[in-house]
């Protein structure tokens, strides 16, 4: 299983819209038939938790991750989370993509 890419980064300003969701394409590298594909439990950082979602649009590769920042509640600064992705038959699930959110003031 291949994600890419394998770091996100959102930004934005505090009090304003939350910024647009971002993608992650999830492959697989050689032919094989990923399937079975799931979002993990999303790992959060110190300082803030639920900021991020995180969704998939099908569960055979070739499939798009979709993450989504909520700026809701938080005050100025960088958040990080990282999102396990896993496959029911991939030899090198679960992968994982990093995120930073980082908000101004």
């Amino acid at each position: 299983m291949k994600l890419n890419p394998t770091a996100i980064q959102f930004s934005d300003t505090v009090g304003t819209t939350s910024p647009a969701s971002l993608t992650v394409a999830i492959t697989s590298p050689d032919s094989q038939a990923l399937t079975g594909l799931a979002v993990g439990t999303i790992s959060f950082g110190t300082g803030a938790t639920g900021w991020l979602t995180a969704a998939i649009d099908k569960t055979t590769a070739p499939a798009t991750l979709t993450l989504t920042a909520s700026n809701t509640g938080l005050a100025a600064g960088s958040y990080s989370a990282t999102v396990p992705v896993t496959s029911t038959n991939a030899t090198n699930s679960p992968q994982s993509v990093g995120v930073v959110f980082n908000l101004a003031a």
